[in-house]
């Protein structure tokens, strides 16, 4: 009997390199697609960064040391953590259109109450990535772009 050789292939995933750095490079701006990935990551970091905002901020240490400061300092360094994380949602959301082949119009139907918010953030966050080049870039397996998970 022959023995078989196996070859495992290894995959050597830098997280921060993987991830993070091709976000950091183009959060704030609109150009070019984003994928699911990259959508669904954005928006679960800035929860995540919102909600342990709200729970350092809301310690009692920290907030006599803002009040010996300035007694509204603490809701100024919310509203710019808000705001931070809202207009890097937006960003997000109006390349996710541009990966859905649309444009950045589109993000205009979050405004309608309710009905439009959804649409926008199911179509975003579970229709698959246009396959072909858009105006917007190249396709999602064409692309030279590090998301190996995605």
């Amino acid at each position: 009997m022959k023995s078989q050789i196996f070859i495992r292939e290894t995959y050597n995933v830098n997280i921060f390199y993987d991830y993070c750095v091709p976000f950091l490079k183009r959060f704030m701006s609109i150009d070019g697609r984003a994928t699911r990935c990259e959508f669904w990551m954005v928006h679960f970091f800035s929860y995540l960064v919102l909600i342990i905002g709200v729970v350092f901020l809301s310690t009692l240490q920290v907030k006599i040391i803002l009040h010996s400061i300035n007694p509204h300092l603490g809701v100024f360094i919310f509203i710019i953590l808000f705001c931070l994380t809202v207009t890097t949602q937006i960003m997000v959301g109006i390349r996710r259109l541009h990966d859905l082949n649309m444009g950045s119009w589109a993000y205009g139907l979050t405004f309608i109450p309710i009905l439009g918010f959804t649409l926008f953030f199911f179509s975003a966050g579970f229709l698959k990535s246009y396959p072909e080049n858009n105006r917007y870039g190249l396709g999602p397996i064409k692309k030279n772009f590090n998301y190996k998970a995605c």
